[in-house]
């Protein structure tokens, strides 16, 4: 569904996550984060995993050379059966714009990197509210009629 080559050197970022916070605050936090490699991330992981509800696994940033996961965990809650293992989910973000983009006819693809508001990202917004303006001015049309 990317246009973009993911690469096989894979680096990560943990964080928890953070329910309300937007996405804007959720990336100038992650941009802070030294990526590391995974086996410099293991006992972190390994400290967190009885206390985890889940594990997701975002696509944070993909260039030609290097992969930044993300993996955001849910802490378990009270009422939850302690003894449960934390789930696992691999995710990839879609930008809104893309939902019409991609389809079974058209094969078009989207930026794996629109997270990071890159100019691609934001003049596929910029289309994307201009045609949804147009739509809403021909529906009114329509319905005057």
């Amino acid at each position: 569904m990317t246009w973009n080559n993911i690469a096989d050197n894979c680096l990560f970022i943990l964080s928890e996550y953070g329910g309300a916070s937007g996405a804007s605050a959720r990336k100038l936090a992650n941009d802070k984060k030294e990526p590391k490699t995974l086996v410099e991330l293991m006992p972190d992981l390994l400290e967190l995993y009885d206390k985890v509800y889940a594990f997701d696994f975002f696509i944070y940033k993909s260039s030609k050379n290097q992969t930044i996961i993300e993996i955001e965990y849910t802490s378990k809650w009270p009422d939850i059966a302690q003894s449960m293992t934390p789930s696992l989910h691999a995710k990839v973000s879609i930008p809104f714009y893309a939902t019409e983009v991609y389809t079974s006819e058209t094969k078009r693809k989207f930026d794996i990197n629109w997270q990071q508001n890159n100019w691609r990202h934001k003049w596929n917004m910029f289309w994307a509210r201009l045609r949804f303006k147009v739509f809403i001015l021909n529906r009114q049309i329509r319905n005057r009629k």
